[in-house]
């Protein structure tokens, strides 16, 4: 009972990607988890989990499993964890093995909770033992709050806010940069249970690169797809804000259209944090998605999305006509 040992396989590949019928290779097989957890060590509550894991830490704003993807996030990693519902945690991450000169990921995580409130410090440091200008030594340090009220009338009022700033040394740089995130929610009672839900996400940019100064804020390994549009434009940050930082203004709804369906809308509003001539503007985004419960493990999903462009993609990218995209997926739950 105190003890889990968990093997996940995973085969993740193109559908028709094989050359034949008969083409047995499975190029992509590999185990994206294999890991042993010990609970209640020394009769207390501490658990150890070590092996191939996957993290997720607050709501996966720095570091997550990327769902969305094919193939997912998982890290070689040793977990410490200290209490049941208000915990820390330590861990140590091995990101890649170069001899003396590898790199590996430090972090202290806590969470203390009260009621529908929580409440989650942490220390991230990220270590690339190079030399010179690939040399990597870049803390992380914030603080994220949530929680929910519920008034006697079934109406739920909910917020997250989150904060954290970033220094050390990149190369020959020296990193001063920081992020901002605000987002309260609404969700009313009744067969359609409508939700809305709006905020802002700030990560600072750097208009003057080349000073000595690194000012722009990296999301490290967070699962970027769950905040800045459905879309993808921002996912890999900072090489997708050309180091000029994102500021994201975002309003999104949804409800019930019966029982079984629920129809969602998802509005965002892109700048850059920082200038460097081209102007702020990015785009607006607009994602409309579908989803229908076919029973308790199985939903259909139907999403429809546009970016518009604004003058700073139109002039990064020469191209002014807007994006659309269109997927259909299956959700098994078991």
């Amino acid at each position: 009972e105190e003890t889990t040992i968990v093997v996940e396989v995973q085969d993740a590949r193109q559908w028709g990607e094989e050359t034949s019928t008969l083409d047995g290779s499975a190029e992509q097989l590999d185990f994206h988890q294999a890991y042993l957890k010990l609970d209640n060590m020394f009769g207390r509550p501490i658990s150890c989990t070590v092996g191939r894991q996957e993290l997720v830490y607050g709501s996966e704003r720095l570091i997550g499993a990327v769902g969305w993807s094919n193939t997912g996030r998982a890290f070689d990693a040793l977990r410490l964890r200290f209490g049941e519902e208000s915990h820390g945690e330590l861990f140590v991450a091995k990101l890649e093995e170069k001899g003396i000169r590898d790199r590996n990921l430090w972090g202290i995580e806590g969470h203390l909770a009260r009621e529908m409130h929580a409440v989650e410090p942490y220390v991230l440091f990220e270590h690339d033992k190079s030399m010179a200008t690939e040399r990597l030594r870049r803390a992380t340090a914030g603080v994220r709050g949530a929680g929910t009220f519920v008034t006697t009338t079934g109406h739920v009022l909910g917020y997250e806010v989150e904060g954290a700033g970033q220094a050390g040394d990149d190369g020959l740089d020296e990193v001063r940069a920081f992020m901002a995130s605000a987002r309260f929610s609404y969700e009313g009672p009744g067969w359609n249970r409508p939700y809305v839900t709006a905020g802002l996400d700030y990560l600072s940019g750097d208009a003057t690169p080349g000073d000595d100064q690194a000012k722009v804020f990296y999301t490290l390994f967070a699962t970027n797809h769950k905040f800045y549009g459905l879309m993808d434009q921002f996912i890999n940050i900072p090489r997708d804000t050309q180091g000029q930082g994102l500021s994201d203004f975002y309003l999104k709804g949804e409800l019930s259209a019966s029982e079984s369906t629920r129809l969602a809308l998802h509005i965002h509003h892109f700048t850059f944090a920082k200038s460097t001539g081209s102007g702020k503007n990015l785009g607006q985004e607009a994602d409309v998605l579908l989803t229908h419960t076919l029973n308790s493990a199985t939903s259909i999903q139907w999403g429809g999305l546009i970016f518009v462009p604004g003058d700073a993609t139109k002039a990064s990218t020469g191209g002014e006509d807007p994006a659309f995209k269109m997927y259909l997926q299956t959700v098994a739950r078991f």
